[in-house]
């Protein structure tokens, strides 16, 4: 435990060197959710810098260039349309071929990063393989900071350009404890790059394959959602849906956790989508209904994670799609024996379809059985 929390404090202090370093060769500012009291008017304030900062071009010029209205100006109402309209402008446009137009494109939307900064990257180790993109470990060599790089090339990226640039541009204002940070993002001739906070104990799916019961206590599983919750409260305060919770998006860094991928991630203050994203059995029944939905969407998916986490499976598994797809949309499931009262109350008040009446983030992390884990979590290590 000494070890691991020894671990912990001199990563603490080459984070902080690194993150010295990035702003003092990147624009940076800090997360406009960080105050969240007052999240709209420093949204406002902030995400305009964020404009300039991905350097949007001199054919892309739009009226926020003008000197904005004092804050005092603006009500809430005008406050919220300016975010949204800021936005929409932040977007690589969805073409269905890369072309000479496209590259140019996407050289006006990301800032370029100098060969000599691309250079202070050294690669050390292959991590994994997304649909769209690679992630390596690597180390910066002027702060002997590892870092994880996902690297993504602009040609395969054409067709998910609208989702690429929602993951970025929603993930780079985020600044909580429980998310994994976006440090600074770059793109070179052919690829765009993220820099990563990296999690050395990785994915929990694959820390539940590799123990031999595939499924964690549900003293060990209850501290984990309520870590999950936190930032769930988090984004659903400031209007964030994730859309894709799910183990394989669900990472440790020193045991605490972190929620990554925000691919499918959407800012939706009217709080209504309509889109079809994320892992089947993940799903909630309106979102393959192709209904309307809201947050509670996540909390729908919160559940089943909860199962999955004390289970070792989904409550689904072994199902043929549509036999799965009906069970989700019928809020079908049948809890194991073995999980106490206050989790299958928990997992019942979310895995319900009626979205209506799922709990929120905030009567999640307030319920019994995820107030009852007060445990520390240096205890648990986990080799992988």
């Amino acid at each position: 435990m000494n070890s691991l929390i020894q671990q912990h404090r001199s990563a603490s202090i080459r984070q902080r060197h690194f993150l010295n370093m990035t702003q003092s060769q990147t624009v940076r500012f800090q997360s406009p959710l960080n105050n969240l009291d007052n999240c709209t008017t420093i949204q406002k304030e902030l995400i305009h810098k964020l404009v300039h900062t991905l350097k949007l071009g001199p054919n892309k010029k739009c009226k926020e260039n003008k000197q904005p209205k004092s804050r005092s100006q603006l009500n809430s109402g005008q406050k919220q349309r300016m975010l949204e309209d800021r936005l929409q402008k932040l977007e690589i446009p969805n073409s269905p071929t890369y072309s000479t137009k496209n590259r140019r494109t996407f050289n006006q939307t990301l800032p370029h990063i100098s060969q000599d900064k691309y250079r202070s990257f050294k690669m050390l180790q292959f991590l994994g393989k997304g649909k769209y993109s690679n992630v390596h470990l690597a180390v910066d060599e002027n702060t002997n900071y590892h870092v994880a790089l996902k690297v993504m090339k602009k040609q395969q990226i054409c067709s998910m350009s609208q989702s690429i640039a929602q993951e970025i541009k929603i993930q780079y204002l985020l600044n909580h404890p429980n998310i994994v940070k976006l440090y600074t993002f770059f793109q070179n001739v052919d690829e765009i790059v993220l820099v990563l906070e990296y999690c050395p104990q990785g994915q929990i799916h694959k820390i539940l394959k590799s123990l031999p019961e595939c499924s964690f206590s549900e003293e060990l599983a209850s501290s984990y959602i309520k870590q999950i919750l936190s930032a769930l409260v988090y984004l659903h305060r400031n209007g964030i849906i994730h859309r894709d919770l799910k183990p394989e998006n669900i990472f440790l860094c020193y045991n605490q956790v972190k929620i990554a991928d925000f691919t499918y991630s959407v800012y939706s203050p009217q709080d209504e989508r309509q889109t079809q994203c994320g892992s089947l059995a993940y799903l909630s029944p309106e979102i393959i209904r192709g209904e309307n939905y809201d947050k509670s969407t996540d909390m729908w998916s919160l559940g089943v994670l909860a199962y999955e986490l004390c289970c070792g499976e989904t409550p689904w598994e072994d199902l043929r799609q549509d036999e799965m797809q009906q069970m989700i949309q019928d809020g079908n499931i049948k809890l194991p024996h073995f999980f106490s009262d206050e989790l299958k109350d928990f997992i019942s008040k979310l895995v319900t379809a009626d979205s209506k009446m799922r709990m929120t983030a905030k009567q999640a992390i307030n319920h019994p059985w995820v107030q009852q884990s007060e445990i520390q979590l240096s205890k648990f290590e986990f080799n992988i």
